[in-house]
């Protein structure tokens, strides 16, 4: 019964301290030059500190490797489920092992079983001091997004245990001819991913990447799926002058103007009779009729269709009243609005400008004619053959 009493007592004394615990490896001024609890790994490229595993402890002093920690109640065991954590800076720390929880029973801490039905598929318990009985998910597997189970990470991807995201799931690279290409986890929609990488005419964000076509540009080889693992590339259109990587985006050249038809993009050539000098242009309206085709048409939202002639020799296209009119010194004869019939007005009279639609429109173009009240029946008041000279007399 002494005896009994007696290790009760050794249990209490040795408590588990919650010493330093380091999660994060980083370069210190230590002599192992990194932070306690960690080591430099002088095999890795390049040489990089990690953590020492667990039951092993480093205070900073051992350079390439940590100091074991030795079993048993000589060393301070308090309780069968505990165990020294990775990263420990001496052998005082502890932490519960997986599938425990630290609870203080009687003003004893010790290691309490935690309840297995609360572990989703996929996961397992955090290692530790939590009285929650928190769980992480297994190497591979990533947190869904309602926090509730794991799901696995796309083929060809792996994660550390604990990913909360499908952003921590990493791709493994993949030989490339002579050289290892590093993949990307890609988004192709919705919830589906796949392992590859942004090929010709791409741009890409943040992991997971979303590989999105240059402005103008179109999908080369098919829709992506997860099976694939193929790059996507892109392609600008026919017709293309240059392609502005600082905007990303194909530019058309001259007399063409970028338009997407039900979303696959195209060089479109202006109407026929119209041209510009324009790269880059996205507007059929930049177009600019030729000057034998003055018409502009344009349909319903207003977009220039078709460049076309006026009817009558003597007539010119009007862009503003959107319509063919007389020329100056003639006048419309047409009774139909939508098209024209030009007269010359009568010897030695004219028009003050284009669009006249009366033979009224016409005016004596000389003080030295003289007309009737209608414009007509002009008649030259100075001999043929005499000029009048301006003088000072």
């Amino acid at each position: 019964m002494k005896f009994i009493f007696s290790f009760f007592l050794y249990i209490v004394s040795l408590s588990p301290v919650l010493a330093t615990v380091t999660e994060n490896c980083t370069t210190s001024s230590s002599p192992s030059g990194c932070s306690i609890g960690c080591y430099i790994d002088e095999f890795a490229t390049p040489a990089a500190c990690v953590q020492c595993q667990s039951g092993y402890y480093n205070t900073g002093a051992f350079t390439d490797w940590c100091h074991a920690c030795d079993d048993g109640f000589d060393t301070g065991w308090a309780d069968l489920n505990m165990q020294h954590p990775a990263g420990a800076s001496s052998c005082a720390d502890w932490e519960c092992i997986s599938g425990y929880n630290l609870v203080n029973i009687a003003g004893i801490e010790t290691c309490q079983l935690c309840d297995p039905a609360i572990l989703p598929a996929n996961a397992e318990f955090v290692n530790g001091n939590d009285a929650s009985c928190a769980w992480q998910c297994e190497e591979g597997f990533y947190k869904n997004s309602t926090g509730t189970g794991c799901n696995e990470c796309p083929d060809g991807s792996i994660s550390a245990p604990g990913a909360d995201s499908i952003s921590q799931c990493t791709c493994q690279s993949k030989s490339n001819g002579n050289n290892a290409m590093s993949l990307l986890l890609i988004q192709i929609t919705g919830n589906q991913y796949y392992c590859g990488w942004c090929g010709d005419g791409t741009a890409s964000n943040t992991n997971p990447v979303q590989c999105t076509c240059y402005h103008g540009a179109n999908i080369v080889n098919g829709e992506q799926t997860v099976a694939q693992n193929t790059p996507i590339q892109c392609k600008c259109p026919s017709n293309t002058d240059t392609v502005d990587t600082t905007t990303n985006t194909c530019q058309c050249g001259a007399d063409h103007y970028l338009k997407s038809n039900n979303g696959t993009w195209t060089c479109e050539q202006c109407p026929a009779h119209s041209h510009h000098n324009i790269t880059g242009s996205e507007d059929v309206n930049d177009c600019v009729c030729d000057e034998d085709h003055p018409k502009e048409i344009y349909d319903d939202n207003n977009k220039l269709i078709e460049c076309g002639q006026c009817p009558d020799s003597n007539s010119t296209y009007d862009s503003v009243a959107n319509k063919c009119k007389c020329i100056k010194g003639y006048y419309n004869t047409s009774t139909d609005t939508n098209t024209v019939s030009c007269t010359a007005c009568p010897a030695g009279s004219t028009t003050t400008g284009i669009g006249a639609t009366a033979r009224s429109a016409c005016t004596m173009n000389s003080s030295t004619q003289f007309c009737d009240s209608r414009g007509q029946n002009c008649m030259n008041l100075i001999p043929n053959g005499v000029e009048i000279s301006a003088s000072a007399n």
